[in-house]
């Protein structure tokens, strides 16, 4: 709209210009001046609706310019504000993270022998005759939210590797069947029953120069869902 505003204008000035060199003309060829003044009523009188165009034109240009410039406005002012919010909150997550980082590091022996004791408490002998024990978390730590979303996209990556690699993939599935079998894994239930749920992603590593096992699945423990999150590994 703004380039209509300024052609009309254009267009206004070319017609004013002509006019006035017409005017001159007349005058020139002998004209006179009552009746020129009568053409140029007459003139301006048909062009006056566009003189009234332009004029309202410009007026819609500046009231779009301003409801535009106070859009920018209210959006920045939002965006500035929901950045306070993600930085206090990002805050809020580093300051409880540095306690619970404290109350871990002031752990002493009593800790560990709370450990001990839950050790004890929980261990158990199956049917198979293995022992079984809950996993001793630190005290006062815990998993603030599930990782599911980022262990699956980590997995997604493997079984993409995998399929590039025969050889690979075989070698990897017969770890995965062998565990299943020996009874190191087994298959997660559709819904989580524990208090505290974490998918541990894993991959394969290759050793070539091994002797026997030149494949071998390793997990991370240490992954986050979020950089300021907490792991299995550290609690």
């Amino acid at each position: 709209m703004d380039i209509l505003d300024k052609r009309a204008g254009k267009i206004i000035n070319k017609l004013t210009d002509i006019i006035a060199q017409t005017e001159e003309l007349k005058l020139d060829n002998g004209t006179t001046p009552r009746a020129v003044r009568q053409w140029k009523k007459d003139v301006r009188t048909k062009y006056l609706s566009l003189v009234e165009d332009k004029e309202k034109l410009t007026r819609e240009v500046k009231r779009r310019q301003d409801d535009l410039e106070r859009e920018s406005e209210q959006r920045q002012t939002e965006l500035e504000e929901k950045r306070q919010q993600l930085h206090e909150r990002r805050m809020a997550e580093l300051r409880e993270r540095q306690e619970e980082h404290e109350r871990v590091e002031d752990r002493g022996e009593n800790d560990q022998l709370d450990v001990h004791r839950e050790f004890k408490e929980n261990i158990v002998h199956d049917i198979n005759g293995r022992y079984e024990v809950k996993v001793p978390w630190i005290p006062g730590t815990q998993l603030s939210e599930t990782n599911e979303t980022q262990s699956r996209l980590r997995l997604k990556r493997v079984e993409k590797k995998l399929e590039q690699d025969e050889c690979l993939r075989k070698d990897y599935e017969k770890i995965i069947i062998d565990q299943v079998a020996a009874g190191i894994i087994e298959k997660a239930p559709d819904t989580p029953t524990g208090e505290r749920v974490f998918y541990m992603p894993h991959k394969p590593v290759i050793k070539q120069d091994a002797i026997t096992t030149k494949t071998r699945m390793v997990f991370d423990a240490s992954a986050k869902p979020q950089p300021i999150s907490s792991s299995v590994n550290e609690c």
